[in-house]
């Protein structure tokens, strides 16, 4: 009882709020309100730091702080009352900072519309805290929020708040580790104080066992109900397969401080009793370790974010997030309790680290397999380098001796080469003289053959033949005609293979030339054989040379008219001028052309029918005269009903243009 009162006293009488200010003289004020007292050694560095660094930026501000001086949650009926004091005393506050859970939820519980206009940077703060029955703290009244758990977040943003760094813990991330370390665990003890921070981690770990881990049955010792003698009671009498969350134990229901003390009660009661630290309490001499916020110096980076805020236009905030998680591990203890071998995650940072060599095998041994594989892999591939680099030499005296015939070789080829250019100039030259002997003979036969023609005709409009002469008259006639038009197509083609025979272009619409070459061909044809003239457009006009068009078709009609019997002989013609050519076709109904002979009907003298009338030259020159044009010739092998050539013209030639 007199520790009671002696406590009172100490609270209410010798530690009153604690103020002090940096200057006097009506400057903008800066207000830091801490949930503990400024001699705490966190809030001192972290205020300390922030008015260095904001003095360094030439911030031109003065400083007060005020400490609330929470304990347990038996005191919180005064902290919103404090609270508010001390914002009365600094009406004229620029900005607020918060540094504590018990200062954040007093701060968020005022009402005063003026100080929700005040800029607030809060720090050290829960994300999640417990729900209260009673009103004294406005902000965490509600008893029928899921799991007694108010977001803090939510609520605050009734407030001007710029910047909030808050504790979110990774409670599911702490038990998944305490299955992995001991798989049979079947329940979970929280060891809590009373407090509100320790009331709010415990309501937060019983949620996650409720939604997530609804396999594992909860056991409580709870230092709202309990001193610390009835704690380490329970936590003797935990049942097998349990482990601990540690959360905090500063204070008991009789509101006695314990700080670290408490730990040589808990582990006298139980030394093997497994546990895992949410907060990072007990870390380092009675727990084992686990996923806890890191936790850093803040000051510098607070006063740097508050100079943009206050003296600059660069605010880019507000700035929310939680504190980044690390796992931490006591290897003393892992080692008590034989876990070095648990698969302990890489990202682990080990608090009393004593390595022996088996323990860096036991950490580290996937790095010696990936290391080895390593030195493997590279011994593997110096060996097949080195194979390598004997082969590439092989390859290089190979490819030595290779160069050395190809040149050899190479000598002798330009050897022939130049033996048959000789022979090709021989050949051009025989070839030409060829040439130019059918050419001359067959300029000197058809002189006299055109003598015998016109003479006989002379001779037989002189007199009056009988029937057998008339008869013979007109075999001489006949084989003269046939003979005279052999050497015209002899002189004709020659003169195309020498390159004598000119194209001469002119600008002509070709449907009035065709119509008149089918007009004059129709009177050749057999009595059932009709001559057709077919085109899309009733003018076509292009350049061209008409005269050597014009007998590449008559050859064509007068070849069809030979073998049609019966039905049609079609001349079409179709202009492309996207493709600047035309594409003319000559079909006819007759006998056709067997598939073994359509390659070679383009070969000089070469006939279908060696009883047929004629020289076997017309097509040749067709298509010496359709290639002189550019153009190509062929016979459409898919047509099956006769015969049908078909031959394309360019016609982007220049009218002033003529081709040899």
């Amino acid at each position: 009882m007199r520790g009671k009162t002696l406590l009172l006293l100490y609270i209410l009488v010798l530690i009153p709020i604690i103020s002090y200010s940096k200057g006097s003289d009506g400057k903008k004020k800066i207000l830091f309100i801490c949930s503990y007292s400024t001699d705490n050694e966190y809030s001192r560095t972290n205020i300390s730091s922030f008015i260095n660094t904001f003095s360094e930026l030439q911030g031109d501000y003065q400083y007060a702080t005020e400490a609330l001086n929470c304990t347990s949650l038996d005191d919180r009926y005064r902290w919103v009352d404090y609270t508010r004091a001390v914002m009365e005393k600094h009406k004229d506050a620029s900005m607020v900072v918060l540094i504590g859970t018990e200062a954040l939820v007093s701060y968020f519980s005022q009402v005063d519309p003026e100080i929700r206009k005040i800029p607030v940077f809060a720090t050290m703060g829960q994300k999640y805290c417990a729900s209260m029955e009673g009103n004294e703290i406005p902000i965490l009244y509600d008893k029928n929020v899921e799991f007694g758990l108010i977001d803090i977040l939510g609520t605050a943003k009734q407030f001007n708040l710029q910047l909030f760094y808050y504790y979110d813990y990774e409670v599911k991330k702490d038990i998944e580790l305490i299955k992995q370390f001991f798989p049979k665990t079947e329940n979970i003890a929280i060891l809590s104080d009373n407090s509100l921070n320790g009331l709010s981690h415990m309501r937060q770990i019983k949620s996650e066992v409720k939604k997530n881990f609804k396999n594992l049955k909860l056991k409580y010792i709870d230092g709202r109900k309990l001193n610390t003698d009835q704690a380490a009671e329970r936590f003797k009498n935990l049942p097998e397969n349990t482990s601990v969350m540690l959360c905090c134990w500063k204070y008991d229901k009789n509101n006695i401080v314990y700080m670290d003390n408490s730990k040589y009660t808990f582990i006298k009661a139980n030394p093997n009793m497994p546990v895992f630290s949410l907060t990072g309490t007990g870390i380092g001499y009675w727990a084992i370790g686990g996923y806890i916020p890191q936790y850093r110096p803040l000051g510098m980076e607070l006063a740097k974010k508050a100079y943009d805020y206050l003296e600059t236009e660069d605010w880019n905030g507000p700035f929310i997030s939680g504190y980044s998680d690390i796992l931490k591990l006591d290897m003393h203890e892992l080692k008590r309790l034989d876990l070095m071998d648990a698969n302990i995650p890489s990202d682990v940072i080990y608090v009393n680290p004593d390595f022996d060599w088996g323990d860096y095998v036991r950490l580290y041994k996937w790095y010696f397999i990936l290391g080895s594989g390593i030195f493997i892999l590279i011994s593997i591939g110096f060996i097949y380098s080195s194979l390598s680099n004997i082969h590439i030499r092989r390859l290089k005296h190979n490819l030595e001796k290779k160069d050395e015939q190809l040149e050899q070789e190479k000598n002798e080829l330009l050897k022939y080469q130049k033996e048959l250019i000789v022979a090709k100039d021989k050949a051009d030259e025989l070839s030409r003289l060829q040439s130019a002997f059918i050419s001359n003979m067959s300029h000197e036969i058809r002189t006299p053959l055109n003598a015998i023609v016109g003479f006989s005709e002379v001779l037989i409009s002189t007199i009056d033949p009988t029937e057998e002469q008339d008869e013979y008259i007109g075999i001489i006639q006949h084989n003269s005609d046939l003979l005279l038009k052999l050497i015209n197509d002899i002189l004709d083609l020659s003169r195309i293979e020498a390159k004598k025979k000119k194209l001469f272009f002119e600008k002509a619409d070709i449907v009035p030339h065709l119509e008149s070459v089918v007009l004059s061909m129709r009177p050749n044809a057999k009595e059932n054989v009709n001559i057709l003239f077919t085109h899309k457009e009733p003018s076509i006009t292009v350049v061209t040379d008409l005269v050597r068009l014009q007998q590449v078709v008559i050859n064509l009609i007068g070849n069809a008219i030979k073998f049609t019997d019966n039905g049609s002989i079609t001349l079409d013609v179709e202009n492309r001028p996207d493709e600047e050519m035309m594409l003319l076709s000559v079909t006819d109904t007759g006998c056709g052309i067997p598939a073994d002979m359509q390659d070679k009907v383009f070969e000089r003298f070469n006939k279908v029918n060696e009883f047929a009338q004629g020289t076997g030259l017309g097509l040749a020159i067709c298509e010496a005269t359709v290639k002189q044009f550019g153009g190509k010739i062929w016979i459409d092998k898919s047509y099956t009903s006769g015969t049908r050539f078909i031959f394309t013209i360019p016609t982007n030639h220049n009218e002033s243009s003529n081709e040899e």
